[in-house]
C-alpha cells in the first residue's frame, strides 16, 4: 500500500468533508411545514355531509350515519348532535342498526362496522370486511345484540350471530332467484320476524319474503315468499314489532297486523300521486299507526292513526321543499322521528302529534367538507383563499394559527344563491399581482374582484358574456383558473378551447374578449400563468398542448409539449415565477421545466417527480418552487429547473378525509416569504 502524505490526507478529508456537507445540503428540505390548520368548516359547506340512514333504538337516543364518514346522535327533544364527521377510513356510512344503545352496526360498500360505544363524545369503530364478490351491503338490520342481517345487492341477505366478532361469523343467504332483486328489508325487535322485498325488472312483479327464523342460516327454503299487494316493487319495509310491519312503495303505504302470515295479510293504501310525488321511506316507534311516519320526495309526510290492522293515512302540508329520505322514529306512542334532508344535506326532527295538531319539521345541518380549491399571497402579510362554496377567506398571519383566517361567502357565486338553482356555484381560482387588486372566478361565468382583498367588503361581482354551446343547448361556460400579473390584465380558463382575456379585468363585461385555440372537441385549457403583462402560457388538459403570447390581448400560439392525441397525459397546472422559468405539472406525475419557455417546447425538460397526478405548482421566486400532488405530498426546490435529485418530498396529509377532494388541492407562495398549501377538507400547513 503506497503511503500518503500528510497533506494528501489533510486535502482528502476536506474534500469528503464537503462532499458530506453537500450530500445533506441536498437533502435538506428548504421549507419547515407545520402541522393541519382547520380555516374552512362553517355553513354553507360545499359539499354537506349527507344523512343516509337513522336507528333508534329506545325512547330518548338514536343513532344517524352519512357521508364523510358523519355520525349525527339524537334523544327525545332538542336539535341532533354531529359527534363525527370527516373520519379516517369512512368513506361514506350507508345504514345503520342499533339493537341497544350500547350496540350500532352499520356498512360501508362491503365492510360491517361495529360501534359498542355509540354515545359517547366520538364513538369507535371496529371495521370488518365481508368477502362479497361483487355485491354491496345496502342495509343492515339488528333485531337484537346476538343478531344481524344485512341485505347484498347480489341478492343474499348475510346473517350473524355474534355481530361483534370476525368476518366468519357472517353467513350468507340467497333469497332473491334468477331476474329478481332484493330491495328492502326489516326486522322486528326479539329477532322472530323480518320480512324482504323482492321485485322483477322495472320494479315488476312486487313480492314480499317473510321468515319466523331470521338467525337461520341456509337455503331460503326458511323465506316464504307471496305476491305484494302494491302497483310497484316495495321500497322501505320497518317492523316495530310483530303485530305490525309498514312499507313504502312510490305512491303506497302499506301495512299487515299479521306479518308473520305472509304477504297475503298486507293491505296498500293511495296517498300520493307518484307522477308528482313519491313515498319515500317509513318508520314507526311502536305497534300503533300513530307512531308511523312516511317521508314523501316533496318534503311532506304521511302520518298513521287507527287501529293496526286497520290503520288511516294522512298526508301533510309540505314540512321541507328540500325533500325527506329515510326515517326511523324513537319508541314511543307517537311520532317523533328522523329523516335525513333530501338535498340539504342535514337531518330533520319530524313530530306529529294527533290530529287536528299538524306534524312539524325542524332541520340540522349535519355538517360538511368545503374544499380550498385555490390560495394567492401577493404579500408576507396577506393570503387569499376561495372555496366551492363561493366563499373568499383571508388572512394577515399566513404563518400564523388557523383561526387567524377570516372567510367572507360571495353571495353570486354561494352554493346557497339564487346562481346554484339554475347551475353549478362555488369560486375555482383566484389571483392577487399586489395587495391592492385580486381577480377571483368560478362557475356560470363569475368573475369577482376587488380592490381591498384585506378587508372584509364585498367582491365585485361581474358577468363575462361567453356561453359554451353543446348539442344538449348553450350554457353560461364555468371558468376555471385566473392569473393577473398586474391589474392591468388577467387571462381566464372556461371549459373549453377558449382563453379569455381582459386588459381592464375591473372594467366590466365588455372589456373581456376571448380567444378560441386549436380544436373545440379535444382541447380544453384548463390551466394559466403569467408572470409579466407580456408573456403567458396555458395549459391543455386533453392533449398536451401549450399555448403560449407575448401579447395575451392580440395574439396566441399553439404548441405540443408532448403527443398522444387525446390519450396524451394531461397538463394539471402551469407556474413561471419569471419569464425565464416556466413548470408544467401532468396528470402523470411528470414535471416538465424550462428556463427558456419563449423558446417553445423544444427548451423544455422532463423529469418524473410523482407516481401520481401533480395537482398544483406554486413559485415563491425563480429560486423556490413547490408542486403537490395527489398522494398528500409537496414537493420542493431551490433549483426547480434541476434533477429530480434537487427536489425533496414532504408528505403533508395522510389521507384521513374519506374523499379524494380531501388532499391537497392547492398551493400558494409570497414572494420571498411563506407558503401555503390548502386541502379539500378546509385546511391548510404553512411553510416557512
Amino acid at each position: 500500500m503506497k503511503r500518503r502524505s500528510i497533506p494528501a490526507l489533510l486535502s482528502l478529508l476536506v474534500i469528503a468533508g464537503l462532499a458530506i456537507a453537500g450530500a445533506g445540503t441536498a437533502r435538506a428540505a428548504p421549507l419547515r411545514w407545520s402541522g393541519l390548520k382547520l380555516i374552512d368548516r362553517a355553513q354553507p359547506f360545499g359539499t354537506p355531509a349527507s344523512i343516509s340512514a337513522v336507528s333508534c333504538p329506545a325512547a330518548a337516543f338514536c343513532f344517524a350515519v352519512g357521508s364523510q364518514g358523519t355520525v349525527v346522535t339524537a334523544t327525545a327533544s332538542g336539535p341532533p348532535k354531529l359527534v363525527r364527521n370527516g373520519v379516517q377510513n369512512f368513506a361514506s356510512l350507508r345504514d345503520v342498526s342499533c339493537p341497544t344503545v350500547s350496540l350500532c352496526v352499520a356498512i360501508e360498500n362491503t365492510a360491517v362496522l361495529v360501534s359498542m360505544n355509540p354515545r359517547a363524545a366520538k364513538p369507535l369503530f371496529k371495521r370488518v370486511s365481508l368477502k362479497l364478490g361483487l355485491g354491496l351491503l345496502e342495509s343492515i338490520d339488528c333485531p337484537t345484540a346476538s343478531l344481524c342481517l344485512a341485505m347484498a345487492s347480489d341478492g343474499n341477505i348475510w346473517t350473524s350471530t355474534r355481530p361483534t366478532g370476525p368476518a366468519s361469523t357472517w353467513r350468507p343467504t340467497a333469497i332473491a332467484g334468477a331476474g329478481r332483486s332484493l330491495l328492502a328489508f326489516g326486522c322486528a325487535p326479539g329477532g322472530r320476524l323480518c320480512v324482504a322485498s323482492l321485485g322483477g325488472v322495472g320494479g315488476s312483479n312486487p313480492q314480499l319474503a317473510t321468515t319466523t327464523t331470521p338467525s337461520f342460516i341456509g337455503p331460503a327454503a326458511g323465506w316464504a315468499v307471496a305476491p305484494a299487494p302494491s302497483t310497484y316493487s316495495v321500497t322501505a319495509v320497518s317492523c316495530p314489532s310483530t303485530s305490525l310491519c309498514v312499507g313504502a312503495s312510490y305512491g303506497q303505504v302499506l301495512s299487515s297486523a299479521t306479518p308473520a302470515r305472509g304477504g297475503s295479510t298486507w293491505t296498500a293504501t293511495q296517498v300520493t300521486d307518484p307522477a308528482h310525488a313519491e313515498v319515500g321511506g317509513i318508520g314507526c316507534g311502536s305497534a300503533s299507526p300513530a307512531s308511523c311516519i312516511a317521508t314523501v320526495s316533496d318534503g311532506s309526510v304521511v302520518v298513521g292513526s287507527g287501529a293496526a290492522a286497520a290503520p288511516a293515512w294522512t298526508r301533510s302540508a309540505v314540512l321541507d321543499p328540500r325533500g325527506l329520505g329515510s326515517v326511523a322514529c324513537l319508541r314511543v306512542a307517537t311520532a317523533n322521528c328522523l329523516a335525513p334532508n333530501g338535498r340539504g344535506g342535514g337531518i330533520a326532527r319530524i313530530l306529529a302529534p294527533p290530529a287536528p295538531a299538524a306534524p312539524t319539521a325542524t332541520v340540522t345541518s349535519a355538517g360538511g367538507l368545503t374544499a380550498i380549491t385555490d390560495l394567492a399571497c401577493p404579500s408576507a402579510s396577506l393570503c387569499v383563499g376561495v372555496d366551492d362554496a363561493g366563499a373568499v377567506l383571508r388572512t394577515s398571519r399566513p404563518a400564523g394559527p388557523g383561526s387567524g383566517w377570516r372567510r367572507r361567502v360571495q353571495p353570486a357565486a354561494s352554493v346557497t344563491g339564487p346562481e346554484a338553482l339554475t347551475g353549478p356555484a362555488g369560486l375555482s381560482s383566484v389571483s392577487c399581482p399586489s395587495t391592492r387588486f385580486c381577480a377571483a372566478v368560478g362557475a356560470q361565468d363569475t368573475l369577482l374582484t376587488t380592490t381591498t382583498p384585506g378587508t372584509n367588503a364585498l367582491w365585485r361581482v361581474t358577468k363575462l358574456p361567453f356561453q359554451l354551446e353543446e348539442s344538449a343547448g348553450t350554457f353560461l361556460d364555468d371558468l376555471g383558473d385566473i392569473s393577473c400579473p398586474s391589474s392591468g390584465l388577467c387571462v381566464s380558463t372556461g371549459s373549453s378551447n377558449q382563453l379569455f382575456v381582459s386588459t381592464r379585468p375591473a372594467g366590466g363585461a365588455s372589456t373581456w374578449r376571448a380567444f378560441s385555440l386549436a380544436s373545440f372537441n379535444y382541447d380544453t385549457w384548463t390551466s394559466v400563468a403569467c408572470p409579466r403583462v407580456n408573456f403567458c402560457i396555458a395549459g391543455d388538459s386533453r392533449n398536451g398542448r401549450l399555448a403560449e403570447s407575448t401579447a395575451p390581448g392580440r395574439s396566441w400560439r399553439v404548441m405540443t409539449l408532448f403527443r398522444g392525441g387525446v390519450n396524451a397525459a394531461a397538463i394539471t397546472d402551469v407556474a413561471c415565477p419569471s419569464i425565464r422559468l416556466c413548470l408544467v405539472g401532468t396528470r402523470t406525475g411528470a414535471l416538465w421545466r424550462s428556463t427558456n419557455p419563449a423558446g417553445g417546447v423544444r427548451s423544455y425538460r422532463r423529469i418524473k417527480l410523482s407516481r401520481r397526478d401533480i395537482v398544483g405548482l406554486a413559485c415563491r421566486s425563480a429560486r423556490l418552487c413547490l408542486a403537490i400532488d395527489a398522494l398528500g405530498r409537496v414537493w420542493s426546490s431551490t433549483t426547480p429547473a434541476g434533477r429530480l435529485s434537487t427536489w425533496h418530498e414532504k408528505t403533508l396529509d395522510f389521507h384521513n378525509w374519506p374523499t379524494i377532494g380531501g388532499r391537497l388541492s392547492a398551493v400558494a407562495c409570497a414572494p420571498r416569504a411563506v407558503c401555503v398549501a390548502g386541502d379539500g377538507g378546509g385546511r391548510v400547513y404553512s411553510g416557512r
